[in-house]
Formats: C-alpha cells, sequence, structure tokens
C-alpha cells in the first residue's frame, strides 16, 4: 500500500510537470508567432501550428488524468480486498472465542465435546492463501495493472502492442512458506526405489538358491 500511494505521487509530480513545460511551450511559441504575424502580416501555418499544439497538450492532459484515475482504480481494488480480509478475520477469531468457550463449558460439564470446535476457523488476513496474498499487490489485479502500464507507456511516448511483465520467481508461494522448484534429476538418483527392487531381486535369488539347496539336499542319513 505504501508503494502504491509513492507511485501515485510519482505519477501526480510527472503530471504537474508535463502540464507546467507545455503552458511554458505555448506561451513562448505564441510570443513567437505574435512576432512573426507583425512581420509578414499573415498567419495561416502559425494557426495550423497553434491547433497541433493545443491537441496535443490536450491530449497529454487526457493521458495524465487517465493514467491518475487508472491508479486511483487499481489501489481502491486492493484496499477493497485488504479491507475485505480483515473483516474475515475478525468474523473468525470471533467464531474462535466461541468455540473456545464451549470446549471449556463442555469439559467443566464433563460432556462431549463437538468436533466441529475443536477445529478453529483459518484467519483469512494473518493466514492469507495464495490468491488471497497476491490480490493485496498491483499484480493481484491483473486488468486493471495491464491498465495502468499501457497508460505508463503511452505517457512516455512508447507505442508497443503489448506490456512486459515482470517474470516471476519460480517458486511457489503459500501460507508466507517458500518452496523449492524440485530438481528431478536429483530427486531419481537419492531415490531409495533402486535399491529396493535391488534387494527384493536379491531376497527372490537367495529364496531360489534355499529351495535348490532342500531339492537335491540327501537327509537319508538322520533317517
Amino acid at each position: 500500500m505504501k508503494q502504491a500511494s509513492i507511485e501515485l505521487q510519482k505519477a501526480y509530480l510527472i503530471s504537474i510537470k508535463h502540464i507546467n513545460l507545455q503552458e511554458k511551450i505555448k506561451k513562448d511559441r505564441k510570443r513567437k508567432r505574435t512576432s512573426r504575424k507583425s512581420i509578414y502580416k499573415g498567419g495561416s501555418s502559425a494557426a495550423t501550428s497553434d491547433l497541433k499544439e493545443r491537441i496535443q497538450i490536450r491530449t497529454e492532459a487526457e493521458r495524465v488524468a487517465a493514467l491518475r484515475k487508472a491508479e486511483k482504480t487499481l489501489q481502491a481494488a486492493i484496499n477493497k480486498h485488504n479491507k475485505l480480509l480483515k473483516e474475515q478475520g475478525i468474523a473468525a477469531r470471533r467464531a474462535n472465542r466461541a468455540k473456545r468457550d464451549r470446549v471449556q463449558l463442555a469439559i467443566a460439564r464433563n460432556s462431549l465435546l463437538a468436533p466441529e470446535d475443536l477445529i478453529l476457523d483459518r484467519e483469512p488476513d494473518k493466514a492469507p492463501t495464495t490468491i488471497e496474498d497476491a490480490r493485496l499487490t498491483r499484480e493481484g489485479h491483473l486488468e486493471l495493472f495491464y491498465m495502468v502500464l499501457q497508460l505508463e507507456a503511452e505517457l512516455k511516448g512508447e507505442t508497443k502492442s503489448y506490456i512486459d511483465f515482470p517474470k516471476p520467481d519460480l517458486l511457489i508461494k503459500t501460507n508466507n512458506s517458500r518452496v523449492e522448484q524440485l530438481n528431478h534429476d536429483e530427486f531419481r538418483e537419492s531415490s531409495p526405489i533402486e535399491g529396493i527392487l535391488q534387494e527384493s531381486s536379491d531376497v527372490e535369488s537367495n529364496a531360489r538358491s534355499i529351495d535348490s539347496i532342500q531339492k537335491n539336499a540327501d537327509f537319508s542319513h538322520v533317517i
């Protein structure tokens, strides 16, 4: 949230800087155009240039306004999701307190415990799922995030038909824990299956040897 606020402030400062620069350019061109008119007593080319300049300034202002609106919409979506998780967390803690009270009461009365009271509810604000945690970031709202990136590219004068998203880590994140990606080659080398099969083969070979000895042995001297 703090990072998003900083980005909004940066976008606002950039928009102010662009507007001031455009106003300065406009005044300078108007001064030159007025001087040119007094010399040549014309102005058709100057009028065309003025029209193009106005269109450019208006387009720039519209892009800045659209970017600010998209940033606000994206931040509002993040805030809304954060608020929802907090509300669900409060409800879960309230339910868990009620479960603990019922368990203590059942113990005091020496009565049976309800199975559902033995399992506490998850608190989404403290233990969010992978999806819930992702939606607390800008990247978790893909459509809005894409719109912001597109408007930023247009404001910088880039005309890409696609957006280069940052590459995610090759890690799985589950409940704030990181799980390394498995190396299957190492897994096969360290797998005990081959050893088990070898041991099983040795056992079968030994069993066949024992059977052969029993069949060929002569126990006549024992009788």
